[in-house]
Formats: C-alpha cells, sequence, structure tokens
C-alpha cells in the first residue's frame, strides 16, 4: 500500500515537472536545439493581373511595416507579373507575431494599387495570415 502512494506521488511530481507550459516557453523563444525546420525557402507573393488575365507589370512597389514605418527590401520578382511581399528572411524578425504591411504599387510615377497584409512567422518559416496573393486591376 506504501509503495502504491510512493509512485502515485512521483508520477505525480514528473507530470507536473513535464507539463506543456515548459513546451509552450520553449517554442514560444524559438530555441534552435529544441526545433527541426524544413530547409525550404518560403516567400508570401503577389500576382497582378487585367481584368483579360493579362500580367500587369508595375514600374515601382514599396512594402511598409506599418508598425514601425520601415521598408521592407523586396527586389525580387519572379516572373513579371509576380512580387514578394515578405520571405524569410524576416523570419526571426517576426518570430511568434503578427505585423500588418502595406503594398503600394506605381506605374508612370501613379499610384495604382494599395493593398494591406497580415503575417506572422512561426519558429521556422514566415506565414499568410490576411491579404490577397491575387489581384485583378
Amino acid at each position: 500500500m506504501m509503495l502504491k502512494k510512493i509512485i502515485l506521488l512521483l508520477t505525480t511530481i514528473l507530470t507536473t515537472a513535464c507539463s506543456d507550459s515548459k513546451t509552450e516557453d520553449i517554442n514560444s523563444d524559438c530555441n534552435p536545439i529544441d526545433i527541426v525546420c524544413t530547409e525550404e525557402f518560403r516567400s508570401i507573393t503577389l500576382e497582378i493581373i487585367d481584368i483579360n488575365d493579362n500580367p500587369v507589370i508595375l514600374d515601382a512597389f514599396k512594402i511598409i511595416r506599418e508598425d514601425t514605418g520601415e521598408e521592407i527590401e523586396s527586389s525580387e520578382n519572379f516572373h513579371q507579373n509576380f512580387y514578394t511581399i515578405i520571405n524569410d528572411n524576416y523570419q526571426n524578425e517576426i518570430a511568434q507575431k503578427e505585423i500588418n504591411l502595406k503594398f503600394t504599387g506605381f506605374i508612370n510615377n501613379i499610384e495604382v494599387l494599395s493593398t494591406n497584409y497580415v503575417v506572422s512567422a512561426d519558429c521556422c518559416h514566415i506565414e499568410l495570415i490576411s491579404g490577397k496573393t491575387k489581384i485583378v486591376l
């Protein structure tokens, strides 16, 4: 009987010591020792087309991080009318947060597009929370 009580007490102590709250604390810190990430490099992109499904090519664009006013560096254009909003280069900076971005596009120095995004990142990659990835002008 006494042995059962000791085993029960030890089980309770071990269960409490290994609770999920400690695991959550480690994950929120994105400790590289405890996390295994894929090697892929993710980007969130925007495709812009006209009503006839033809590519719309901007002369210039900018992406502003609304909480800091900082411009997101994005010189990547994978193909004509595809524009990178943000990529995994910003993963560490925005891990475990949501940030608001504003994409503004220009043709002939005239603003033709302004759209908002909410993005986040886990401990490995960025992800799109809200915002369109294809826009028809």
